[in-house]
């Protein structure tokens, strides 16, 4: 696989040497040719645009540069970017629409039931009847639909650094305990979202390891591949978990019964949530957005298990509807305390304490509601009894 800097660096010499022929023969008289000035500025400007490009989507600057096209964490990109890099916007849709009519692949794949991997959709149509929830792995495309959606911004032929990965696990497998499909996607559903998915089926127990997961995609969908990049970032990964949780690790999914868990706490809650899932997670779990990490300690048995509880916002102002809760509650002495995401998005992480500042005193008070039953199921957990 040709990396990405490469292929738009060559792309921008073209319209450069363009740029350069219509103005070298006239470089004292373009103000009496202004259609050629006007061609000349144009090409040199779309040949700035894609060097730009081809540096920031370099290994260097790859981790750090994915905000350049002006992608928000919803989805959207910034109308300047459209502006300021539509030379890169438009070349790429061209790209995308030629290969989508000279291509035999279909946009996605069904891999496992619950699981698709597939290419970007032009429009929410084109996603799968069962609306799933979407894994985004693209910095460089918009978002075209209204399905639950969690954005992880990653260059072309790059890999996602080991934070990204886990908001993606994270996201997904949080979607697939509240019963929703979930379908991750890149630019043509080969590189970046293999990597993702695989990742995701290592986690949940579908495969034994990302040689395993890599291939099942492939007899899924032949066109799967991944760089070497991507390769040593999905090993890297999937070491650092196995270390973590040895074994017996990943994640074990089982329904929690919201009946007599935390009366008072939920009493106290202007809006307490539905408990629905609880997920336990072996291992240390970082968070999603750099807030508060909880990690286990040396002499803990269950390794830093953290028990997420899911459950449905409800009439809460300060968060969409319907939106996903998940609280995560450290088993291990070391832990560092409540952490409150929204999985519907991810694109924060806070300590409870802090949590004011962010999200509703509801909020903050169902979180604390959700915490009190991690607790005790970790008491479960630890008297080796099984959830209910």
């Amino acid at each position: 696989m040709v990396h990405l800097s490469y292929i738009v660096f060559t792309c921008a010499t073209v319209p450069a040497c363009l740029a350069v022929a219509l103005a070298w023969p006239s470089r004292w008289h373009l103000n009496r040719e202004p259609l050629r000035c006007a061609s000349a500025v144009a090409l040199g400007y779309s040949a700035a645009v894609g060097y730009a490009v081809a540096l920031a989507a370099s290994s260097l600057l790859a981790n750090s540069s994915t905000k350049l096209l002006g992608k928000h964490s919803s989805g959207s990109i910034h109308p300047l970017s459209w502006l300021l890099m539509l030379p890169y916007h438009v070349g790429l849709r061209i790209k995308l629409g030629v290969q989508r009519l000279v291509s035999t692949e279909p946009l996605y794949d069904h891999v496992l039931p619950g699981w698709y991997i597939g290419g970007w959709p032009w429009s929410g149509s084109e996603l799968p009847s069962d609306a799933p929830s979407v894994l985004d792995c693209t910095c460089e495309l918009p978002r075209t639909h209204r399905n639950r959606y969690l954005c992880l911004p990653v260059w072309d032929t790059q890999a996602p650094p080991a934070a990204l990965i886990e908001r993606g696990v994270a996201f997904a497998l949080a979607e697939r305990a509240l019963g929703k499909p979930v379908y991750v996607h890149c630019a043509h559903g080969h590189g970046r979202s293999a990597l993702l998915l695989i990742a995701c089926l290592l986690e949940s127990g579908h495969v034994g390891s990302w040689e395993e997961g890599l291939a099942l995609l492939k007899a899924a969908r032949p066109r799967v591949h991944l760089n070497r990049r991507q390769r040593k970032a999905l090993d890297a990964w999937a070491r650092s978990r196995l270390g973590a949780t040895g074994s017996g690790g990943g994640l074990q999914m089982q329904a929690l019964s919201a009946g007599g868990v935390v009366p008072a706490a939920a009493a106290a809650a202007a809006a307490p949530p539905s408990l629905t899932t609880a997920v336990l997670r072996r291992g240390s779990v970082s968070s999603a957005g750099g807030g508060a990490a909880s990690d286990g300690g040396a002499g803990d048995p269950d390794g830093g298990a953290c028990v997420h509880l899911l459950a449905d916002s409800r009439g809460e102002s300060a968060l969409p509807s319907s939106t996903a809760l998940s609280v995560s509650y450290g088993l291990s002495s070391g832990a560092s305390g409540v952490l409150l995401q929204a999985a519907g998005s991810l694109p924060l992480a806070e300590s409870i304490r802090s949590a004011g500042s962010h999200i509703s005193a509801a909020a903050a008070a169902a979180a604390a509601a959700a915490a009190a039953a991690a607790a005790a199921a970790a008491g479960a957990l630890e008297n080796g009894k099984k959830l209910s």
